[in-house]
């Protein structure tokens, strides 16, 4: 049946496109790498961290981290829909830990943070509008980025076994604010 309403040859001509093959066209046209399986190995970006126990009572102790995030992963690419794009960024992480020993073996570990990012470039496809969902390599522009904060609050509870072995388990709950970017363009 011909739900869509067409003409006779451009409904046949619809229900035999191959979509996919429509799909790595259309790709090409726009100037995006091609999506094939992939093994890759590479190094993300590196951390730095500064611990402080500030408090410590009985069973109870309190400790600061602040977590420095360096850019040394890879770059935003613009021409990749299966790169992750989520290194190359600076930033910083403050978290408040609690530790609770319950007994020889098990520890409870609430804790708060907040992550915020150095503002900084990235070369983007920018959509024409909400329904250029698939940019194309004309569209590339120098962005000024501001990656959104993310507010935590978690809590991680691990079980010692012996010095060797230790099991945990943990849950958080994340509130991140909107990213935000400008470029000469509007």
């Amino acid at each position: 049946a011909n739900q869509l309403n067409l003409p006779a040859d451009e409904y046949q001509q619809a229900i035999h496109t191959n979509l996919v093959q429509e799909m790595f066209s259309t790709l090409s046209e726009r100037g995006y790498k091609s999506l094939n399986s992939r093994n890759e190995t590479y190094l993300g970006d590196a951390q730095l961290a500064s611990l402080y126990r500030f408090w410590e009572h009985g069973n109870m102790s309190a400790l600061y981290s602040a977590t420095f995030n360096l850019p040394t992963g890879p770059k935003y690419d613009p021409d990749d829909l299966a790169a992750l794009n989520v290194f190359g960024r600076t930033g910083v992480e403050n978290r408040v830990t609690m530790s609770y020993l319950i007994g020889a073996h098990w520890e409870a570990a609430p804790f708060i943070s907040y992550m915020s990012y150095l503002p900084d470039q990235a070369t983007m496809r920018v959509p024409t509008d909400a329904d250029d969902v698939i940019p194309d390599q004309n569209s590339k522009e120098t962005l000024s980025r501001q990656i959104g904060g993310t507010a935590m609050v978690g809590g991680n509870m691990f079980y010692t076994m012996n010095d060797t072995w230790s099991f945990g388990l943990g849950y958080s709950y994340e509130q991140k604010t909107q990213d935000t970017y400008q470029g000469s363009q509007g």
